[in-house]
């Protein structure tokens, strides 16, 4: 974050600040900032600034991430309808807030004069929430601790829904920052010149949006199947309902309000408030719920951001991928009795594409798979160390269903239904390719993630929630493979395999 002067210079004075929840050191070379020419505070004058959209200043992309270019936003997106400034005096506590009126976002550049002193100052801009009473009560409050940046920053913002962030000509927007960014002034300050107090507050939306895709290339790395790409449907799962309403960094990683917040674990009903001290998926949007798909690969959909400290399944943003699988001529078919059939692939195609498989589950978390596909319904099956004709009791307990498999501390075989052959993947997102597992999967706000999928790693999930309850390691986890680039509205642009 840059810390500017305001100087008194005739009718005018200089201001600028950039930044996130983030404090830089000052520029010891830049008026007023530690160097030659230091500024009498608290002198009355004016500044004029002007919101921008702009990328240069306002990405906030560090050099590890992927960085490769500009995605433009539409005009639905960019759009200002309303908005605030925010000035923070030197002790960083908040001394004005400044509303432009509807004449002042008429149209580009979007302009604000107003009356404030001499000295250090920082800014923060807020456009198109349209109710910024949190805010207000906080300048309207009586105690500097009130006040404070810190404070300001990490108010929560708690949507119902992704869309009331994301209407048309209205996305909320506030300070981006730029990480690892040199201090320098962006203008030279010049007495007796009226207009060195214009400068550009960068903007951006709160929201991140992500565009998956299948690679016109797609390598589907298991023999024994093909996945149906034109019928593809996904849905965001794990995309946060609350967010700050500016970017938090602490010891330069960018942190959210789930971020050390662990997850219940323990059967949440999806009751408000139930478990107040852990996550739930009430938490989440559609998480815990039976809303369609809807999306198909290639349209956009929007994130809010989530830095989560550990790549817990149940806290990391992922894409949750529906298609048709087709088993083929190489697969290993069973019989219903466990024993090894012939190829089953026209049975499976003449029953509309299902099929059967046997889930393992132990400690509540799937484990895996028994080894085969069936066409009807097994009655017997094989797993390492058994073979075909084993019974359901020679190795684990049978369970009829997904709710008695959680519940086992035990291992247990469940009889799963591939209906139709529509089959589930979980895509992971994440936005660096190294660092820590809080900085890979740390997904920004104002960044477009394109996800570029290239290889799928044999058949999904027969459920969508049977992705969150495999007990694998996320950095393990290599049923998708995707590349990633980073452009600016930012964008991202993935690579990866399912």
């Amino acid at each position: 974050m840059k810390t500017l002067n305001i100087l008194t210079t005739g009718a005018f004075a200089t201001l600028l600040l950039l930044g996130s929840c983030t404090k830089d050191v000052d520029n010891p070379n830049s008026p007023g900032g530690g160097g030659e020419g230091g500024v009498v505070e608290g002198i009355p004058t004016y500044a004029t600034v002007s919101l921008s959209q702009g990328t240069g200043a306002g990405t906030y992309a560090g050099a590890a991430d992927y960085v490769n270019g500009t995605s433009p936003a539409s005009d639905v997106e960019k759009k200002i309808t309303d908005a605030v400034v925010l000035v923070f005096n030197s002790d960083d506590v908040l001394e004005n807030y400044v509303k432009f009126a509807d004449t002042e976002l008429a149209k580009a550049p979007y302009a604000k004069t107003f009356a404030t002193t001499t000295g250090k100052k920082r800014l923060y801009a807020l456009a198109n929430l349209k109710n910024y009473s949190k805010i207000e009560a906080i300048f309207n409050g009586q105690t500097a601790a009130d006040k404070k940046l810190s404070n300001v920053c990490k108010v929560i913002q708690q949507i119902a829904d992704i869309s009331g962030a994301t209407t048309d000509n209205k996305f909320w927007m506030s300070n981006v920052y730029k990480l690892g960014a040199t201090i320098e002034d962006q203008v030279t300050v010049q007495k007796g010149d009226e207009n060195t107090n214009n400068f550009t507050i960068y903007i951006g939306r709160m929201v991140s949006k992500v565009t998956p895709r299948f690679a016109a290339d797609l390598v589907v790395n298991s023999g024994d199947g093909t996945i149906k790409t034109d019928n593809a449907e996904y849905r965001v799962r794990n995309n946060p309902t609350r967010f700050y309403t500016f970017p938090v960094y602490e010891n330069v990683q960018l942190v959210s309000p789930y971020y050390d917040i662990e997850y219940n674990l323990a059967g949440a009903t999806g009751v408000a408030n139930e478990y107040p001290n852990k996550l739930n998926p009430i938490d989440f949007f559609d998480n815990g719920t039976a809303a369609a798909f809807g999306k198909t690969m290639g349209q956009d959909s929007y994130l809010t951001e989530n830095s989560p400290k550990e790549a817990k399944r149940h806290k990391v943003t992922f894409l949750s991928i529906k298609a048709k699988w087709t088993p083929n001529e190489n697969a290993l078919y069973l019989n219903t009795d466990g024993t090894v059939a012939g190829d089953l692939s026209g049975t499976i195609a003449g029953n509309q594409g299902t099929f059967y498989r046997v889930q393992k589950w132990q400690g509540g978390k799937i484990v895996g798979y028994c080894p085969g596909i069936y066409a009807e319904t097994p009655t017997n099956w094989t797993d390492v160390g058994g073979k075909p004709g084993d019974t359901a009791g020679a190795l684990f307990t049978k369970v009829d269903d997904r709710n008695a498999a959680k519940a086992s501390v035990d291992p247990c075989y469940l009889i799963v239904t591939y209906d139709q052959g529509m089959a589930y993947w979980a895509y992971w997102m994440r936005s660096r390719l190294d660092g820590t597992i809080a900085e890979k999967y740390a997904l920004k706000r104002n960044n477009h993630y394109k996800v570029n999928i290239i290889s799928v790693d044999g058949v999904g999930e027969p459920t969508e929630d049977d992705n969150l309850d495999k007990d694998e390691d996320l950095e393990a986890d290599a049923s998708m493979k995707a590349t990633i680039e980073v452009l600016n509205w930012n964008v991202v642009d993935i690579e990866g395999g399912i």
